[in-house]
């Protein structure tokens, strides 16, 4: 928890630099941030124990992706359709029954419209 403070107070020492220095160029200037946030970030992912596991996590997940098996792309193609005509299908319907929902209480009930 300590380090994880001390890579936030990074951060914040490069913004309070940014602001604080004022008679430098902003492009100068804008260097401040930059540098803390990869001071932030070294410490988080190098020193820290949640940087490990943020690491050994993401390697375990392009691994898992390697292994998936994709569809060929005639039924990726297909499927995509099929959902495509159903959205539009389900947003016919939704369409319908709102407008019915609305004649009967507008237009029926309340007398309005």
């Amino acid at each position: 928890m300590f380090k994880l403070a001390i890579a936030v107070a990074l951060v914040a020492v490069g913004l309070w630099a940014f602001y604080g220095v004022q008679n430098l160029s902003v492009y100068v200037r804008a260097l401040f941030p930059v540098a803390g946030v990869i001071a932030g970030l070294l410490i988080v992912f190098y020193w820290c124990d949640f940087g490990r596991r943020l690491i050994a996590y993401v390697r375990d997940s392009v691994a898992e992706f390697k292994k998936v098996v994709w569809p060929p792309r005639k039924d990726a193609v297909r499927m995509t359709f099929f959902v495509v005509v159903f959205v539009a299908v389900l947003s016919l319907f939704i369409y319908a029954v709102d407008s019915l929902i609305s004649w009967l209480f507008f237009d029926l009930l309340l007398k309005r419209g």
